[in-house]
């Protein structure tokens, strides 16, 4: 047996590519709010993939390096794998060639490679100069781990090349699993323009509780009206005269056998006075544990101050009096 560390089976790299796919899903999603109706799934028909009206309307493949400096060239394995699951799609019928097909990247492209001639813009777009470029890539290759990518692309007719590549979009140099954030913040300003960062938040917890229970359990996708309806729920949530609810401060619950925790506290003592039995009281206990909880939380987040605190107990005592 060979020696070697632990950090040789560090999966840190793959767990960024994930978290980096799902954070690209949303920003993508928010976009595209924007222009039309959709549904978004991830690792369906790619990393994520957009829906209209039952049919692909675009594909994502999302690359993420921890080397910010690594490119794309034209024997590039993140492009060439990224190829190869474009042409089974199409083969399959399953990714349309009419289907946009994007590929997002850390990496940045260099001036003359294929990737460089299949950016966006159209001004420096030449569909048939990364024809060419790929196709002599592939026919003088030796890389066996890229070989049925090779094949397969070489197998197609120079039309079918045309079509292949007319549809890709090489989207480079993007910022990195943590720097997207900020991308999001800009993207969702408007939600609640004096608590941004807590915005986001809210919204990409729900995202990505979403998108894993659409991985676990599948459907249709998420649909568009579901985004926008949580977008506008955090921001009601977020005015001035509103307080969000932490879901997971609300499902809290005092189980029986802590009770005797809370035996001396006040609170069990002046329940337990009035003759409430233990469900009653682990009740009031849980009640009062919330409350202090997300009272917390408000004022971690500048969502309240001492003084509301201040002016709503004394709203308690006068309504009580």
């Amino acid at each position: 047996m060979s020696e070697s560390t632990v950090a040789t089976f560090n999966a840190g790299a793959s767990m960024l590519g994930y978290l980096y796919q799902v954070r690209v899903a949303l920003l993508w999603a928010v976009r595209q709010s924007r222009i039309g109706d959709f549904s978004v799934s991830v690792e369906t028909l790619g990393d994520v993939s957009f829906e209209a009206s039952g049919d692909p309307i675009a594909v994502l493949q999302t690359k993420h390096s921890v080397h910010s400096t690594s490119g794309l060239s034209d024997l590039s394995p993140d492009l060439w794998k990224t190829l190869r699951i474009w042409m089974v799609g199409r083969f399959s019928g399953e990714v349309p060639i009419t289907t946009a097909k994007f590929l997002i990247s850390t990496s940045v492209t260099s001036a003359g490679t294929a990737c460089s001639a299949l950016v966006p813009e159209s001004e420096s777009r030449d569909v048939e100069a990364a024809s060419s470029r790929l196709k002599q890539a592939a026919a003088t290759s030796t890389n066996a781990d890229l070989k049925d990518a090779f094949t397969a692309f070489l197998a197609l007719d120079e039309t079918e090349r045309r079509q292949l590549l007319g549809s890709i979009y090489v989207v480079a140099g993007q910022p990195d699993a943590d720097a997207i954030h900020s991308h999001l913040q800009a993207e969702l300003y408007h939600v609640a323009l004096h608590h941004q960062a807590l915005s986001v938040q809210m919204i990409e917890g729900w995202w990505f509780k979403r998108v894993i229970h659409e991985l676990v359990y599948g459907g249709a996708g998420i649909p568009r009206s579901e985004i926008d309806a949580q977008i506008s729920e955090v921001q009601e949530s977020l005015k001035r005269d509103a307080l969000p609810i932490d879901d997971e401060i609300d499902a809290l619950m005092v189980a029986l056998e802590q009770m005797p925790e809370f035996a001396s506290r006040p609170l069990y003592r002046q329940v337990e006075i009035v003759g409430a039995g233990p469900r009653r009281i682990r009740n009031a206990i849980t009640s009062y544990l919330q409350a202090f909880r997300q009272c917390s939380a408000w004022m971690r987040d500048d969502l309240l101050f001492d003084a509301d605190l201040r002016q709503y107990d004394q709203r308690l005592l006068v309504e009580w009096a």
